[in-house]
């Protein structure tokens, strides 16, 4: 073997060694999770007597619940029965994952991550950088 190719050896040898720790950085502004909470309504009714009371009364869940970040309460929407909650974390980690399983080490070098929110919470948008 000639020296130029026993130094690209080592180089990439170094290199695959410098990654084999390699963590993906943490989700910050996507970092949240949301839960189903029920939905009230307000009834009002009549004594007779022209008196106008109210109560809340429960929505059947089939009607409606709402979709609420849990670190702040806030509403992210309100969908029917047959929506389903997809955290991101839950979301990211199996395509980081995939990314770690099947792209070379190399490619793990700079890696960013772009993360972006609209409506509150209620869009989030992820980007995974690979610049190595």
């Amino acid at each position: 073997m000639n020296e130029i190719v026993t130094n690209i050896l080592a180089n990439a040898s170094a290199q695959a060694e410098e990654n084999a720790n390699f963590k993906f950085p943490p989700l910050k502004t996507c970092n949240y999770t949301a839960e189903f909470r029920p939905l009230q309504y307000e009834a009002k009714h009549s004594n007779g007597l022209g008196e106008v009371h109210t109560n809340f009364k429960p929505l059947d869940p089939s009607q409606g619940r709402a979709i609420v970040r849990t670190d702040n309460n806030d509403i992210l929407g309100i969908m029917k029965k047959r929506y389903a909650i997809c955290n991101n974390q839950d979301l990211i980690v199996p395509v980081q994952e995939v990314l770690e399983d099947t792209l070379p080490k190399g490619a793990m070098n700079n890696v960013e991550l772009m993360e972006a929110v609209a409506d509150g919470g209620s869009i989030a948008r992820l980007d995974i950088i690979l610049t190595g």
